[in-house]
């Protein structure tokens, strides 16, 4: 299982910020599709076209940002970025909870 964290912003400040839970070993596009659904309903924000630039960043860097040119309906944000994060096989939950 793999951990995203949704961060959507306006004028360079944190609006809404999120944490989903995202299945392994989907492609790139599937993989910013899964982490993204949980969020544009209840943000309220319409669904981004995604590129293969977009693909080639969360291979990459494991991140991907969408701008406002990024969508064909109006988006009143600067940015929504996805950040990915894989949780080490073998290591509980109960572990990183003492960390935060």
């Amino acid at each position: 299982m793999m951990d995203a964290y949704i961060y959507l912003r306006k004028k360079h400040k944190l609006v809404h910020t999120s944490t989903v839970n995202c299945p392994e070993g989907l492609v790139p596009l599937d993989t910013i599709t899964e982490c993204l659904e949980p969020v544009l309903v209840p943000w309220d924000i319409p669904r981004p076209i995604v590129l293969a630039r977009h693909c080639r960043d969360l291979e990459s860097f494991g991140r991907v940002i969408f701008r406002p040119s990024d969508f064909v309906e109006p988006f009143p944000y600067d940015q929504l970025e996805v950040e990915l994060s894989v949780r080490p096989e073998g290591i509980s939950e109960e572990f990183f909870d003492e960390f935060f």
